[in-house]
């Protein structure tokens, strides 16, 4: 038979009034007040006495710099540009202070105040020398700067013509000359520099030892009046002369 309408709404109220009791009952009651009460003590905990998330400070390692591993030696003191010059690098010390001979003074190609030969070690075998002279006045510089640029584009331009090579040196511009950078101080440019491979005789220890040979690389570079030319092993050249210049 099919129901009424009136028998589906009594279906409907009975199953209300079942609900209803259900919730009536004392176990029920006391689940749904322990899930309210749980929901209420996260929601006032949460926005009330959660603690601060724990941000760990982050880990700072502070790695000493190298140092040279020998005794440094102090440039004279009477002389303001030879106190002036680095006594050592992250790993080059300065060994042997000498001043410029007389000699060199007519072949310079500029006049000048004063000039030193340093000597700089790693304590591993490493050497380098840096040749530093002071001019009276920046055009003094500039020329003497030139014409050491000058002599060693003549000297390579005459190697490339007695010995052909298939491929460019790799200091030279495509134009043929050495390339040159420039020489920056507190942003702004007080110089240029060059750099060229050269080979390099050196005498025996003994008087009656055969002279040896070896590879360098060069550079020379000027700031305002003085001009240095830094001659060392051509793999730690760079880094030496980003650590020295000044």
């Amino acid at each position: 038979m099919t129901p009424t309408p009136r028998d589906v709404d009594d279906n409907q109220d009975d199953d209300a009034r079942g609900f209803f009791h259900l919730l009536r009952r004392p176990a029920v009651l006391t689940a749904l007040s322990v899930f309210a009460a749980a929901v209420v003590g996260s929601l006032v905990y949460y926005l009330f006495f959660q603690p601060p998330p724990v941000v760990l400070d982050a880990q700072l390692v502070v790695i000493p710099l190298p140092t040279p591993t020998i005794e440094t030696v102090v440039p004279p003191p009477d002389s303001d540009f030879a106190s002036a010059l680095p006594r050592s690098t992250l790993t080059y010390g300065l060994t042997d202070v000498e001043e410029v001979p007389l000699i060199v003074h007519t072949t310079w190609p500029a006049r000048f105040v004063e000039g030193w030969t340093l000597t700089y070690e790693d304590g591993a075998g490493g050497t380098m020398t840096v040749e530093a002279y002071q001019h009276y006045h920046e055009d003094d510089a500039i020329a003497a700067f030139e014409a050491l640029v000058a002599a060693q584009e003549a000297e390579e331009a005459a190697a490339a013509a007695l010995e052909p090579s298939p491929s460019p040196s790799p200091s030279a511009s495509p134009e043929g000359s050495l390339e040159r950078f420039p020489v920056m101080v507190d942003g702004i440019q007080v110089g240029e520099s060059v750099k060229f491979l050269t080979t390099v005789t050196e005498p025996g220890i003994d008087e009656d030892a055969t002279p040896t040979t070896r590879d360098v690389a060069r550079i020379i570079w000027r700031n305002t009046t003085g001009v240095f030319i830094m001659t060392a092993d051509p793999s730690v050249i760079d880094e030496l002369f980003l650590e020295y210049r000044f």
